[in-house]
Parts: C-alpha cells; sequence; structure tokens
C-alpha cells in the first residue's frame, strides 16, 4: 500500500471518527438557531461507523469494495453538511462544513487516486542513451 493511500486512509478515520463524535460534543441545537434535523445528525453518526468499518476491511483484506464503501460514505457525508449553506447555519458550523468537505475531497483523491504500475526490475522508464526511439 502507498504512503499516499495510508494517508488517505488515515484522514477517512478521522472524518469518520468526526462524524461519530461531534454530534455528542456539540448537544441538541440551541432554541432559536438553525441547526440540523435529528435525522441527519442519526445519519452522519452511521456514516461514520460504516466509514469506520470500511477503512478495516481494506486495511486487512485490501478490498476494492471496502474503498468504494469509504467513497461512498464519506460523499454523502461531506454533501449531507451542504444544507448549512443553504439554510443559514452559524457562521462558525459553515467553517467547519467547509473544512469538511475540504477534508473529504483530500481524502478521496489519496484514495482513488491511480498507483504507477511498478516497474519490472532493472528496466528505466526513461530512453537509453543512443536509443533511436528517442529521437521521433
Amino acid at each position: 500500500m502507498s504512503s499516499l493511500r495510508k494517508t488517505g486512509l488515515i484522514l477517512a478515520i478521522i472524518l469518520g471518527l468526526a462524524d461519530v463524535v461531534l454530534p455528542f460534543v456539540f448537544g441538541d441545537t440551541p432554541e432559536g438557531q438553525v441547526g440540523p434535523p435529528p435525522i441527519i445528525t442519526y445519519l452522519g453518526v452511521a456514516l461514520g461507523v460504516l466509514t469506520l468499518a470500511g477503512v478495516a476491511w481494506y486495511w486487512r483484506r485490501f478490498n476494492k469494495g471496502a474503498m468504494w464503501l469509504i467513497g461512498v460514505t464519506r460523499t454523502i457525508s461531506a454533501l449531507s453538511g451542504v444544507p448549512a449553506f443553504i439554510f443559514g447555519a452559524a457562521a462558525s458550523i459553515q467553517v467547519l462544513v467547509a473544512v469538511f468537505i475540504v477534508l473529504t475531497i483530500i481524502c478521496l483523491v489519496l484514495l482513488f487516486r491511480r498507483q504507477p504500475a511498478p516497474q519490472p526490475p532493472g528496466r528505466s522508464s526513461l530512453p537509453a542513451a543512443g536509443d533511436s526511439r528517442s529521437h521521433g
């Protein structure tokens, strides 16, 4: 596994844990403020748990299905935060959601980036000196 993919998985763990823990840290929306309906909060917790399960599954088996589970759960989680901008949530919540969306995009790019094909031992990707193919 490449170091970029490991970084993406670690970022997925952080985002998944945030999905699970943050609703309990912030609690219910105070009276008079705009906040997510409870179903969105429960959805976020479920998506966080599924993300963590997908990371564990991938780390043990390197399964492509696990990668898709992580990708789908992270995408839905990020999109579930968009209404914070539409319905005028507090500025601090909007900043938090924006940071989570950017981190999710970075996570997905790291996870789904195509890995370069490994070169056979002893072969260089650069043409050898005097190689006629290098002159067109």
